[in-house]
């Protein structure tokens, strides 16, 4: 009989605080809560789209390169191929890829790679002033050995060389992002009077 009370309490406790937790989500979503930023982060946007025209000036590492053109197109930042037609000059170059063995198995195999791709950029404006200043990115992705399957070892490193590019492309769009918010803020708002 007493096994059986607190096991009736405990499964009322669980109740009541499943209960407080509805009521305290139902509160917070009728209240208009929303995350920090979120309004502000869809307006920033669009505020990429002022740097273009961009003109990406690079040494053409073809998987990167399309990558990255991809990612500023779908973030309707107008490309130009013509650099004197751009407003900005986005400079990629110093693309490297490495692969270290990291460590071995009991019969001398490496065991793990640590792959790394790593690029330098820079960000100028039509009058070469630097709105982003040379900066070196890196991305590195830890694999496993399969010495066994080397077909599909050399389909993973394709796959792998695609995914540490995107890692890169990524960084460079945050960076070209954070840039555009800064020249966004430093140009003289409009102000309208109100009409009487």
């Amino acid at each position: 009989m007493i096994l059986r009370s607190t096991q009736l309490n405990i499964v009322c406790q669980r109740l009541c605080k499943g209960f407080v937790l509805v009521v305290l989500l139902v509160q917070l979503a009728s209240c208009g809560y929303q995350l920090r930023d979120t309004s502000a982060a869809a307006n920033q946007g669009s505020a990429v789209t002022e740097l273009g025209p961009l003109y990406i000036d690079s040494d053409d590492n073809t998987p990167f390169y399309s990558l990255l053109r991809s990612k500023l197109n779908a973030a309707s930042i107008t490309l130009t191929t013509d650099q004197s037609k751009s407003r900005y000059r986005l400079k990629v170059y110093g693309f490297k890829n490495q692969q270290q063995p990291l460590s071995y198995a009991k019969n001398g195999d490496v065991y793990e790679y640590r792959h790394q791709a790593s690029l330098a950029f820079q960000l100028t404006d039509a009058n070469n002033f630097s709105a982003i200043n040379a900066t070196r990115l890196k991305a590195e992705e830890i694999v496993r050995s399969d010495q066994n399957r080397l077909a599909a070892s050399q389909a993973k490193a394709t796959q792998l060389q695609r995914e540490l590019a995107q890692k890169l492309v990524d960084q460079i769009f945050w960076a070209l992002k954070t840039a555009s918010i800064r020249v966004q803020s430093a140009q003289p708002k409009k102000f309208v009077t109100p009409a009487k």
